[in-house]
């Protein structure tokens, strides 16, 4: 429903692609559910072993910002990512990208070779940047080229190292357990040795809806979605459940506080990793917008994924190439034709525990409508053609489940486009235990 609404607006809002014209999305149920095994789709894909070894890789991740000695990406790593953003926000400006580079050197204190590092977690979700948004000149005149910075969104309740702070206060040289950037220090709070000890001392639950407020019992409100976990403290007569909430006090401590998360917003972490759990969990997310690092929110091709297996622990890292090369056992397909390759997706690919990777894109496969191979993603368009051969982009921006060649036309058997085919590059297997 929330796809078919998406496409609704398109059209009514005079867009002059109607996505109704992509094949995939009009003809392959947006309900990865149907696609499965009735047989076995409460089996798991994992032992009950390998799944354990999951999650306990999983949270020594997860908490590793909060129990590393120093920070992970040294002084070097973070001047030539800074001039790597630098670059793309200045273009071909040398003088702009040079003024840059110099205030955030300045400000952050990144001539000094050591600076206390000091353990943190977000209370919100937050972003993390290429270079801190309050830098002069990091923004065009107003506020565009906001995207060139985005590094990656995070989540509510994620651990943070902070090796840097700008003399302002206002922005903190964080790492989070998948990436690191800028980070404004209002969305965080500093943690100490209690804290750490009593949050990864709960067990967890992870969200399996997306957009739920939580509200405590103080009156403070944190929005967080498919991808966040709370501590248990308790769960009510009704299956409700009562977490803990990370909030930043006087001074910028972190303080817990006491909310109520609804059962069916949320489920004990981690939950078994079924095809069916998957599908439910992938039926929230799809139709959701499609954004650039998560920016404002929303996610990309690997966040998407990245989040969809948090609930059952399987760990992803951050990007669609890392995530190819390290999610799993990964099998290199590039040398294979289009025959080769499909035969092998056929013979060798799980629903739900296959990554699909493309250079700059990755996919999860979820099984098969009719011949053809189906996956879930999340991407900003495609290239469309007609029975003609011409070409033209066409957005579409959210997360579905497609056919590979989503993009060769307007109508079956149309003559152009890209392949997710041809693009494939390899294949990662997340679940062998």
């Amino acid at each position: 429903m929330r796809i078919l609404f998406f496409l609704t607006l398109l059209v009514l809002s005079g867009c002059s692609f109607h996505p109704d014209r992509l094949w995939d999305l009009r003809e392959i149920p947006q309900d990865p559910r149907v696609l499965l095994d009735p047989v076995r789709s409460h089996e798991p894909l994992l032992s009950r072993e390998g799944h354990r070894e999951r999650y306990e890789d999983y949270r020594y991740l997860h908490f590793l910002p909060w129990h590393q000695k120093g920070p992970l990406h040294d002084r070097g790593e973070v001047l030539e990512s800074l001039n790597d953003y630098a670059a793309k926000v200045a273009g071909g400006q040398a003088k702009r990208r040079a003024r840059l580079v110099r205030w955030v050197v300045a400000q952050g204190r990144l001539d000094q070779e050591v600076w206390p590092g000091r353990r943190a977690i977000t209370v919100r979700r937050a972003d993390l940047c290429g270079i801190p948004l309050g830098a002069p000149g990091a923004l065009s005149r107003g506020g565009s080229g906001r995207a060139r910075l985005q590094v990656s969104s995070v989540a509510p309740h994620t651990p943070l190292f902070v090796s840097r702070l700008t003399k302002d206060g206002r922005w903190a040289l964080a790492e989070a357990p998948f990436a690191f950037g800028w980070m404004a220090v209002s969305d965080l709070a500093w943690v100490d040795e209690a804290f750490v000890r009593a949050w990864e001392g709960s067990g967890q639950i992870a969200l399996v809806q997306d957009g739920v407020s939580v509200c405590t019992v103080k009156g403070r409100c944190v929005a967080a979605s498919i991808g966040a976990l709370f501590p248990l403290l308790s769960v009510g007569g009704d299956g409700s459940y009562e977490v803990a909430v990370a909030a930043r006090a006087k001074g910028g401590r972190a303080v817990m506080e006491r909310a109520m998360i609804e059962a069916e917003a949320a489920v004990p972490w981690p939950l078994p990793p079924t095809p069916w759990n998957l599908a439910q969990v992938a039926v929230e997310l799809l139709g959701t917008p499609y954004g650039w690092g998560g920016l404002g929110g929303r996610r990309d091709c690997s966040s998407t994924l990245r989040d969809l297996f948090t609930p059952f622990a399987v760990w992803l890292p951050r990007h669609s190439a890392d995530q190819a090369l390290w999610g799993g056992r990964h099998r290199d397909v590039s040398g294979l034709g289009r025959k080769e390759k499909n035969a092998l997706l056929i013979r060798e690919a799980r629903p739900f525990a296959t990554l699909l990777w493309m250079r700059g894109h990755v996919a999860l496969y979820v099984g098969r409508w009719g011949e053809e191979a189906v996956v879930l993603h999340n991407f900003p368009g495609v290239w469309m053609g007609d029975a003609n051969g011409v070409k033209k982009r066409a957005p579409v921006g959210l997360a579905a489940l497609t056919s590979l060649h989503h993009g060769l036309g307007v109508e079956r058997g149309a003559k152009a486009g890209r392949d997710l085919l041809d693009s494939l590059q390899g294949m990662t297997f997340l679940m062998e235990n």
